[in-house]
């Protein structure tokens, strides 16, 4: 069968497209990671369990609650631009390929003790960052999904064995990006200068969802937790495991 030509007013319309331009869609995409399975979801479509990103903005949320997660429940949401990876299948087996100069969003959360987790270890990867003189901003993240084990209680109120998927959070420092790398950041700061553009980076669902705190200290977070009527692990007010160094929603 011939492949046929574009209609001349689509194409018109979109001569001035640059594929080099980031996209922030009008719709959020929220990029699930998937710690069930230890791969990356949008929808239900997978795109593997490999990807290198470049973070644009960062913010913390308290979960109002809900059947999975209880009130209280700190939330991480990280927005970034793909450089690398994406690739899985859709549900009838197709090959997938994220796109990589669309802005995304995903959600980051700890264990039910707070002790460990993906927003912990994002956290922490970031304070090693300030203390080296780095913007989070401007490293390539490479996130891994690494397995852990152990006993969990179910439904019934009995332990059973358990196996579940967290994001250890490698990067790459400026210094060592090759040049496309260093050149597509240079356009991701055009988003950061332009307030407009960062005023998209907001999905309406999930606010609906979650109550921000970017503007709370640690000890107003905790309060704030408690009167949604879950504690919030110590963990989380007095920096250990670098959680008060998260980037302060950037």
């Amino acid at each position: 069968m011939t492949k046929r030509q574009r209609h001349k007013f689509f194409k018109e319309q979109t001569e001035a497209f640059n594929p080099d331009a980031i996209l922030i869609p009008d719709n959020a995409l929220a990029l699930r990671n998937n710690c069930k399975e230890g791969r990356w979801m949008l929808g239900d479509s997978s795109y593997g369990d490999r990807l290198k990103f470049v973070a644009l903005k960062f913010s913390r949320y308290l979960h109002r609650g809900n059947d999975v997660l209880p009130p209280g429940c700190p939330i991480g949401q990280i927005w970034f631009v793909p450089l690398e990876g994406g690739e899985g299948t859709d549900e009838q087996g197709n090959k997938t390929q994220l796109a990589h100069n669309l802005v995304y969003y995903s959600l980051l959360k700890n264990s039910k003790s707070g002790k460990s987790g993906s927003l912990l270890n994002f956290g922490q990867k970031a304070a090693q960052l300030q203390a080296l003189g780095y913007d989070f901003r401007e490293v390539v993240w490479q996130p891994k999904f690494v397995k852990k084990s152990g006993t969990v209680t179910n439904d019934l109120g009995l332990q059973e064995a358990a196996s579940w998927y967290v994001l250890d959070f490698g990067f790459t420092l400026p210094e060592d990006q090759d040049d496309a790398t260093y050149n597509k950041i240079g356009n991701i700061i055009s988003i950061l200068n332009d307030r407009s553009e960062m005023d998209k980076l907001l999905d309406p669902a999930m606010l609906a969802e979650h109550e921000q705190v970017d503007h709370l200290s640690p000890q107003e977070i905790v309060q704030l937790a408690q009167s949604m009527s879950v504690a919030v692990p110590i963990a989380d007010s007095n920096n250990h495991n670098g959680a008060a160094a998260l980037p302060q929603g950037v």
